[in-house]
């Protein structure tokens, strides 16, 4: 009897200690333009998630409105310097890393920018430290690595 129930537990703790092992295993690079809690204020951050999804979330203004980008293959057939995103309204941007920016063109030169990285964590003692966050040395290569495909 003393077998089958540490059978079962075995049996129980491999069917378990997968799903909690890729908890917490998420990577996320955050890069900003402009002063935050302004208008000027863009925000891009680029997640991939423990069963290897990646996803793009752009956010913007005073009030961080927040949409899901749609990634695209890369910029030009053979590239693997660039990549393409979609807003929900059809807006496409040309995102290319650079050694710790990313540049994001849109169709005019207007539409250029330099986004650099963005620390997530607590200012001052005061707010919650980001475990997920990718620092300021590999971020650029992160997303390099992740969503040049």
């Amino acid at each position: 009897m003393a077998s089958i129930r540490r059978t079962w537990i075995v049996f129980a703790l491999a069917l378990l200690l997968p799903a909690f092992g890729t908890a917490g295993t998420d990577r996320v690079a955050n890069f900003f333009f402009g002063e935050p809690g302004t208008k000027r204020y863009e925000h891009f951050s680029f997640r991939v998630h423990a069963d290897s999804r990646t996803e793009i979330i752009y956010s913007y203004g005073i009030h961080r409105k927040k949409m899901k980008l749609k990634l695209l293959k890369t910029a030009h057939p053979g590239s693997d310097s660039s990549f393409r995103v979609r807003f929900p309204d059809g807006f496409v941007l040309l995102i290319t890393p650079q050694e710790s920016t990313l540049l994001v063109e849109g169709h005019s030169i207007r539409h250029s920018k330099t986004f650099q990285w963005e620390y997530q964590g607590p200012v001052n003692g005061v707010g919650d430290a980001c475990p997920d966050c990718v620092d300021q040395a590999e971020a650029a290569k992160f997303v390099k690595e992740n969503f040049l495909k």
